[in-house]
């Protein structure tokens, strides 16, 4: 439980950081760090429920900072972590 709620403030640190960035960086140029952290978080995750849990809740906080409709960002990023998580387990991810 430690560990869930680690991840999600420190993404959800990164969703504040992400839309201070985009006030200096112009939109093509600012980095997704909600798309990055759950592709990070899929690909060393192994529990898919609770990995699913915290993919919903961070693409509400996204959708609500954002702004945009509800939901959007919640079922992208849920889906982002799914096919991480399915990459994950086909890569060799122990290193050498």
């Amino acid at each position: 439980m430690k560990v869930f709620v680690t991840l999600f403030l420190v993404a959800l640190v990164a969703l504040i950081l992400q839309g201070a960035l985009a006030t200096l960086v112009p939109p093509p140029w600012c980095p997704d760090l909600l798309l990055l952290a759950l592709i990070s978080m899929g690909l060393r995750w192994r529990g898919l429920s609770r990995g699913l849990v915290l993919a919903y809740l961070l693409g509400l906080a996204a959708d609500v900072l954002s702004g945009s409709l509800m939901g959007t960002h919640a079922l992208l990023g849920m889906l982002a972590f799914v096919s991480a998580v399915l990459a994950g387990r086909q890569l060799n991810l122990k290193g050498f």
